[in-house]
């Protein structure tokens, strides 16, 4: 299992550490652009009408399926970040939810955990 492990320094949330890859797209769209407000991205998730979306950080797309994709927006050396992490529509809404709850009650840390191919598990506190 892998964690993903967010800390409240001050005002906000922050990785606990370095990260890159699925996870580091994943964390940069909590953090920058979801922040303490998910409910514009859980309407925009049930809105049929509407399959992208973006923020400062990332670009959003629904697939066939149920599927969410989460693309960097952020520019490399080489050209902009392949990166993207997948999540179905049911997990983003719930860790968005969770996030949202979690965010506002200004607990110490929130965990996310996934499996070994990266599927989102679950979300908690930590003290």
């Amino acid at each position: 299992m892998k964690k993903l492990i967010f800390h409240r320094p001050d005002l906000g949330y922050c990785r606990e550490k370095i990260i890159r890859g699925e996870l580091s797209v994943l964390s940069m769209f909590l953090t920058d652009d979801v922040g303490s407000n998910a409910s514009c991205w859980i309407k925009w998730a049930n809105d049929e009408t509407s399959r992208t979306s973006g923020g400062n950080i990332t670009a959003l797309s629904k697939g066939d399926e149920g599927i969410i994709w989460l693309n960097s927006l952020l520019e490399s050396p080489e050209g902009i970040e392949e990166d993207y992490f997948e999540i179905s529509k049911e997990s983003f809404i719930y860790l968005l939810e969770k996030w949202e709850k979690l965010y506002k009650k200004r607990v110490p840390k929130i965990v996310l955990t996934f499996d070994d191919d990266y599927n989102f598990l679950d979300i908690y506190a930590e003290e």
